[in-house]
């Protein structure tokens, strides 16, 4: 039962030793949006009806993956850190990714009659598939621990994609009747990735976390620079609703396939560029739907998604602050091609 030894030292780590807000290249952009959430069917369970808190287990991922400046292929729970997941030890990376950091639990524990499911299933074909795990009708282990209730609920998936190393992190329907109560950082849950988590050895890296309202959250990236910083009252501001999901691209993946076809049949100009910026398709793009945002060095979205509907799209980026931004270019696939720019 919790709380583990790692939960509370994750916890204590975070406000202790001190992260603060860098103005710094981030590893990846940011963007969020709703669309309708739609439960996994023919999955594979890791819970098997058992009751459960804190599953122990590692699952393949089906496919290589990037993670930062690594690859993996397999996520392991035991780390004890409610729905976030690491590679497991010996992997070579331990960056851990931060689907849903609140104290989950199985709703039907005190009873011993399983009411909720954790299941994981691949979809797609090789070279576009996507890894999905579900935690289904999970409970709050703080809620059950005070009252000896399980009211509140949750249900979310993380995505995997292959190829690009898109993550993705995808809400359905939920009740918390107090934040306060099942949450360990106040207001909301911690969701987001870092770079380096070695409980061992008591090191920590860059955190790339959502704060603010659910709905349209921003991202703060957190260093241990000796600055003490409050991150308890600091996430989320409040618990996702039912149909929001959270997207982080990496902005470091070398682009292939379709995508790499794609790159390099992109020109921007004029660079530098001051009021328009002209996005032009030098070949065919196909019958995919492209679209188009541009991110700053934080990795949040400066601009409206603009939809690509012709060989040359223009881009009104005259409100922009001067400096070096990213250019995304995406599809329904998850191919995704960056292309640096500059504003005047």
């Amino acid at each position: 039962m919790k709380k583990d030894f790692t939960h509370c030292l994750l916890l204590v780590a975070f406000a202790c030793y001190g992260f603060s807000a860098q103005s710094q290249d981030a590893p990846y952009t940011f963007s969020h949006g709703n669309a309708p959430y739609v439960p996994l069917e023919n999955a594979t369970s890791i819970t098997n009806g058992m009751t459960w808190d804190d599953p122990e287990d590692i699952i393949p991922i089906g496919f290589d993956f990037p993670l930062f400046s690594d690859t993996i292929s397999e996520l392991d729970f035991s780390s004890g850190l409610g729905a976030a997941l690491a590679p497991p030890p010996g992997s070579g990376s331990t960056a851990l990714i931060f689907t849903y950091d609140a104290d989950l639990i199985d709703r039907g524990y005190l009873d011993d009659v399983s009411e909720s499911e954790i299941v994981y299933l691949v979809e797609g074909v090789p070279g576009n598939r996507i890894f999905k795990i579900e935690w289904q009708n999970a409970g709050f282990y703080n809620e059950l621990d005070e009252n000896q209730t399980s009211s509140s609920f949750v249900n979310l998936q993380l995505w995997l994609y292959e190829t690009s190393g898109v993550i993705e992190i995808r809400f359905g329907p939920s009740a918390i009747e107090d934040n306060m109560l099942v949450f360990d950082f106040v207001s909301g849950p911690l969701i987001g990735i870092i770079d380096e988590f070695n409980e061992a050895l008591t090191e920590f890296g860059t955190l790339y976390y959502l704060v603010g309202e659910p709905d349209a959250p921003g991202v703060e990236v957190m260093e241990d620079d000796g600055d003490l910083v409050n991150l308890f009252n600091n996430v989320l501001q409040g618990n996702p609703a039912d149909g929001q999901w959270y997207r982080f691209d990496p902005m470091l993946v070398s682009a292939s396939g379709e995508a790499a076809a794609l790159a390099g049949n992109i020109r921007l100009f004029p660079q530098p560029a001051q009021g328009l910026l002209n996005v032009e398709f030098q070949a065919p793009q196909g019958s995919e739907a492209w679209q188009l945002q541009i991110f700053d060095a934080l990795g949040q979205a400066v601009t409206p998604a603009k939809m690509a509907d012709g060989a040359r799209v223009e881009m009104d980026i005259s409100a922009l602050p001067a400096g070096l931004y990213v250019l995304k270019v995406s599809n329904e696939k998850a191919h995704t091609v960056l292309k640096k720019m500059v504003k005047n």
